[in-house]
């Protein structure tokens, strides 16, 4: 079997993996039948929006299900639901849930051929080590798959879009970056990065992508509605990222938890200000790892920059749970890191990095409910452990990328003989 848009090289090593992985996800699936908890929740939020949007209801500012499914994605994304819309929901959740379930397996497939087709160390992911990733977010993906969400298909898409970058193909990849951010504006973040490594190509068809998808309904809806629908979507976006406090997996919230007692010394620090410093922080530190690549590849390591660029690119992915207002599910976004970390336990490095990687991942996957009860899963929750294990996984990637792959590859022969 071979995919040529996505993998370009057989899939036959991966056939026991994808065999037993969709095994699994189809036992789920009729697991939460019998069980009548095939709710998919998200779903019918994005299924309902739909619908009411082809009624030529209001779709913004509503609880469909209970008080806190609100829409939240953008105008132009509702057309990607009105295909479901037309169908049975029962129907819909089933081929919503198998759309998932597929991108799940996918992602796994296409971060492992990524990382291992651009190191320099000819780096192997087997398929034990595909399962033990697996099983490192196993939480995630379920709640994925129970709340119907699309953290996995947007992985997907951005990993497509990074391929499509290294293959030198610009304008496929800004396509792609463009309908990933009508879903989720989040991913502004690469923007930075894009521009640094000079892929303007693909932001100029990433921005013609946007305003395309911004007009594109006038002629449907007219401008009037499709202003007010914008207008809507804006406000609702404000509401949602009104409060920080409650964003507990937030590089954020632990300063922002202690700001009462900060108010009552004589220094007064606002929210706004934490918020603030810390985004300068992360930006200048990344910024920092960028140039840095950028500076070694110059004058010494110019066939590295592929590598780079990968590592570059799935840091802010998985930086962005930490950065917003999310659920546990969008956690999923750190997959690749946790895969280039688990690789790089596999060679020679020190004990020491080892264990603070398992601590990290423990840390990541140990938010289970019905594993550890519900007073220690809230006291996880409350404070923002999930978050602090992803951050950790993030400053490991970028210590074990400087200290031993680069390392490594410089003292390769190849390396020295090209210099």
């Amino acid at each position: 079997m071979r995919l040529p848009v996505i993998f370009p090289s057989s899939l036959k090593q991966r056939r026991l993996f994808i065999l037993v992985t969709s095994i699994i996800l189809l036992f789920i699936l009729a697991l939460q039948i019998i069980n009548r908890r095939f709710w998919l929740h998200d779903f019918e939020v994005y299924y309902l929006a739909a619908q009411a949007f082809m009624n030529g209801e209001p779709v913004y500012g509503r609880a469909y299900i209970f008080d806190t499914a609100f829409y939240k994605y953008s105008p132009f994304s509702l057309y990607l639901f009105v295909p479901f819309s037309i169908l049975p929901y029962g129907v819909a959740k089933i081929i919503f849930f198998l759309l998932i379930s597929a991108a799940s397996v996918a992602t796994l497939l296409l971060a492992a051929h990524l990382l291992q087709n651009n190191s320099e160390r000819g780096q192997t992911y087997s398929n034990g080590l595909l399962f033990i990733v697996l099983g490192i977010v196993s939480s995630q993906v379920f709640r994925e798959l129970h709340l119907g969400n699309v953290n996995m298909i947007l992985l997907l898409l951005l990993l497509v879009m990074l391929r499509n970058l290294l293959k030198g193909k610009p304008v496929a990849a800004g396509i792609v970056f463009a309908l990933v951010l009508f879903i989720k504006p989040h991913f502004l973040i690469l923007v930075p990065l894009l521009l640094f490594r000079k892929q303007f190509k693909s932001l100029a068809v990433t921005a013609s992508g946007l305003i395309a998808g911004i007009l594109l309904p006038v002629v449907l809806t007219g401008f009037d509605k499709n202003l007010a629908l914008y207008q809507a979507w804006m406000q609702t976006m404000q509401k949602h990222n009104a409060s920080l406090r409650e964003a507990y997996d937030t590089i954020y919230s632990l300063l922002l938890h202690r700001l009462p007692d900060l108010q009552s010394s004589d220094i007064q620090i606002s929210e706004k200000a934490v918020v603030i410093a810390l985004l300068i922080t992360v930006a200048t530190a990344f910024g920092w790892f960028v140039i840095a690549n950028i500076l070694r590849e110059r004058k010494r390591q110019p066939q590295q920059s592929g590598q780079s660029f990968v590592i570059e690119f799935l840091i802010l992915i998985a930086l962005v749970p930490n950065l917003v207002i999310t659920d546990a599910e969008h956690f999923l976004l750190s997959i690749p890191l946790i895969l280039f970390l688990l690789g790089l336990m596999r060679n020679k490095t020190p004990v020491w990095f080892r264990i603070v990687v398992v601590f990290s991942v423990i840390l990541y996957a140990m938010n289970i409910h019905d594993l550890v009860g519900a007073s220690i899963s809230l006291w996880l929750t409350r404070n923002g452990i999930l978050g602090l294990g992803n951050f950790m996984l993030i400053g490991l990637t970028v210590y074990g990328y400087l200290n031993f792959e680069i390392k490594r590859i410089a003292s390769s022969p190849a390396t020295n003989a090209a210099s």
